[in-house]
């Protein structure tokens, strides 16, 4: 089983058989909300348990090689020259 049909079936099993293919993102948020918290603490250990799929490992290599270097270093010089913006 792939990585992503590992995680489609985890998610699967945590909103239960036939909801989840008509959830959109917006509406599993509002789901978490009702969530006890140790509910929200399954999800959040399953989300967060998934290892490194084949992008981050490709990621991971390039940054190494040092592919990364000029993008890196631009952002290094955005930081510092306060050229940043919160994340909607």
């Amino acid at each position: 089983m792939g990585i992503l049909s590992a995680r489609r079936k985890a998610l699967r099993e945590l909103v239960g058989p036939g909801n989840f293919d008509a959830m959109s993102v917006r509406e599993i948020k509002e789901a978490v909300q009702h969530l006890s918290l140790e509910e929200r603490a399954e999800v959040a250990a399953c989300l967060h348990s998934w290892s490194d799929d084949a992008w981050d490992e490709k990621m991971k290599a390039d940054a190494a090689s040092g592919k990364l270097a000029k993008l890196l270093a631009q952002v290094d010089a955005d930081i510092a020259q306060g050229n940043l913006r919160d994340m909607p």
